[in-house]
């Protein structure tokens, strides 16, 4: 969690320095628990233990809805040739140690 809040300052720090008005922060450790101290009680984002009823009422707000899970899985296309990249990366400039962007770096047996 520390690496996280590490990378979360850092982002914060460079969003100000955009002069963009905008801060990520990290939910409450017990935000969506499924396992653990927190699996019995339902805690917001920022840490407020709500009742079954609240938190149905706002959990839309607070994750993906089955209609944004399943976007974001139409989006996930594998990419398994040479040179060809996930469309949701931009290729790089350059291949790793200064391959051409076609190099094989990974041949699949079979």
């Amino acid at each position: 969690m520390a690496d996280s809040a590490r990378g979360v300052a850092r982002w914060n720090k460079i969003i100000r320095g955009a002069g963009i008005d905008f801060e990520l922060q990290l939910p409450h450790r017990g935000f969506n628990r499924q396992i653990g101290e927190f699996a019995s009680v339902r805690v917001t984002p920022d840490g407020k233990i709500v009742s079954n009823e609240v938190w149905e009422a706002a959990a839309h707000d607070w994750l993906p809805t089955s209609a944004e899970r399943e976007f974001v899985g139409s989006l996930m296309k594998p990419a398994t040739l040479t040179g060809e990249y996930a469309g949701w990366l931009t290729p790089p400039a350059r291949g790793i140690n200064h391959q051409a962007l076609d190099f094989d770096y990974v041949r699949l047996a079979g």
